[in-house]
């Protein structure tokens, strides 16, 4: 039972880790996140979130590329963040093909 309980904590964390990673890229928007910043770490673990084998997380994570997109560079988000947007468009989880 106790196993059951930290899945989900760890999920709900995951979860809350998309939606923040989302909110510290658009912050690009006032200058407070440099394009360098967001490729080397936020770009990185979203990426991860969008692999994560829970479709809850994976939803969330595709959910935040698109406040990620614009703080990127173009290099990123043609090489990287537009693969896994696509990737997610034909994911086998309805809910997270819904949120692309």
């Amino acid at each position: 039972e106790n196993t059951t309980d930290d899945n989900g904590l760890a999920e709900e964390l995951r979860i809350t880790s998309a939606n923040l990673l989302g909110e510290l890229a658009a912050l690009h928007d006032v200058k407070q996140v440099l394009p360098k910043l967001v490729s080397k770490y936020i770009t990185p673990s979203l990426l991860s979130l969008c692999q994560d084998p829970n479709f809850r997380v994976r939803r969330s994570a595709v959910q935040a590329l698109p406040r990620v997109l614009g703080g990127s560079h173009p290099q990123d988000v043609e090489q990287k963040l537009l693969p896994a947007f696509c990737q997610l468009a034909s994911d086998d989880m309805y809910r997270v093909r819904k949120s692309v």
